[in-house]
Order: structure tokens, then C-alpha cells, then sequence
């Protein structure tokens, strides 16, 4: 719903303002007038765009400050009457902070991102897991014979036995889940969904099932 109201908002400043464009008449301002006005919405441009952006790979506002601000820019350009260009100015300006802000709020929360790859990364960290699981057990079967039944690795009596071995590599995580919505391409908003998941053994001999190794969507108990 949030994203919805993101969207229509971007999509409602640049119809508003073509709207004050059509009827409010045609500009008859100075030559430095015209130069104030514009150099005046260059500098909120930058102002917004320097104080939303965030360094991390959530997402950055590109597309908050970006519109309104060429929406703004138009305003001075092109809207003659000066109560109309002085009010939406001001609407643009707010839109431009406020979407900026917003947007850098809710790609840090628990149902958006802003970067459609963001999944990707993160997805980095349980591979490494299950490698380094997989070495373990590599070391383990060249001491240990026995047959282990199948199960969750956290709970093996192997790990249990070595558990400096295991340590931060075999607990449960959450898997991290990106995908599109239909404003995604306007507003660089994705939804995020993300579903628990556990290491698991196979069953077998150490030896056998050490490259066998699969995190699996974890089952209520």
C-alpha cells in the first residue's frame, strides 16, 4: 500500500505540473529573474539529492528528488501566473524532500528494497556456509565411519561432538527474496520476502554425504 501511494505520487507531480504549464499562462519574466528562479531550483535539486542519499546497497532516491526536481525546474521555466508557479514550487519542493526521505526509510524496513539485486548479495553468506560445512565434514570423515541419519545439521551429534568445527555455520537463517512490483521501474521499489531455512544432512556416511549438503525451507516443529 505504501509503495501504491509512492507511485501515484510520483506519477501525480509531473501531470500537475503540465497541468499549471497549460493554464497558467505564458512566462513574461526578465532574463535574470528567469536566471534566479532556475539557479534557485538547481540548488534544492542538489540539497535533496545530497541529504537522502545513504551510503549502503538498499537502494538510493534517484527517482524521489529526480522528478519533482525536473518538475520544479519546468515550473520556473514554463508557468506564467505567480501565485500558481510560487505554490506548486512549494509542493515540488516539499515532494521532492519528503519522497527522497521516505524513500531512504522504507528501503531499510521489513517489506521494501530499492536495489532489485539486493537478494543476490545476501545470498552470498549461506553458499560460504555450506562450503566451509562441507570442508568440515570432509576432515571429519577421514576419523569417523559411522551412519548418520538424516536431520537438520544444527541437531547432528557429529556437530554436537566437534561444535568448534560448526560454530556460526550451521544455524538457521532466513533466505532473502527479491521481486518486482508494478511500479518498481518508477520508483526502484521491490518487494522483499524472506522465509526461514536450515542445513541439512542428508543421511549416510560422512564421506558420501558431505557434498550432498542443501539448505531447506525449515517446517514448524
Amino acid at each position: 500500500m505504501v509503495g501504491n501511494l509512492h507511485a501515484l505520487a510520483l506519477i501525480a507531480l509531473p501531470l500537475l505540473t503540465l497541468l499549471a504549464c497549460v493554464c497558467g499562462g505564458k512566462p513574461n519574466r526578465p532574463g535574470r529573474e528567469r536566471a534566479a528562479l532556475l539557479g534557485g531550483a538547481l540548488i534544492l535539486i542538489v540539497l535533496a539529492g545530497s541529504f537522502a542519499g545513504h551510503a549502503c546497497t538498499a537502494g538510493q532516491p534517484i527517482m524521489q528528488w529526480a522528478i519533482p526536481g525536473l518538475c520544479l525546474l519546468a515550473t520556473a521555466l514554463w508557468v506564467g501566473n505567480r501565485h500558481l508557479m510560487n505554490g506548486l514550487a512549494l509542493v515540488l519542493t516539499l515532494a521532492m524532500f519528503g519522497l527522497s526521505f521516505h524513500y531512504s526509510e522504507i528501503v531499510h524496513g521489513p517489506i521494501y528494497v530499492g536495489d532489485p539485486n539486493y537478494g543476490k548479495a545476501q545470498a552470498a553468506r549461506p553458499i560460504r556456509e555450506l562450503r566451509m560445512a562441507s570442508e568440515a565434514i570432509r576432515e571429519l570423515a577421514k576419523q569417523d565411519d559411522a551412519i548418520y541419519p538424516a536431520g537438520r545439521m544444527a541437531e547432528m551429534t557429529f556437530v554436537a561432538q566437534h561444535r568448534r568445527d560448526f560454530e556460526g555455520i550451521v544455524l538457521p537463517r532466513e533466505r532473502l527474496e527479491v521481486s518486482s512490483l508494478w511500479h518498481s521501474s518508477l520508483t526502484r521499489l521491490y518487494r522483499r520476502t524472506s522465509r526461514p531455512v536450515e542445513m541439512w544432512f542428508p543421511g549416510g556416511k560422512l564421506s558420501k554425504a558431505s557434498d550432498r549438503l542443501e539448505w531447506r525451507e525449515r517446517l514448524a516443529d
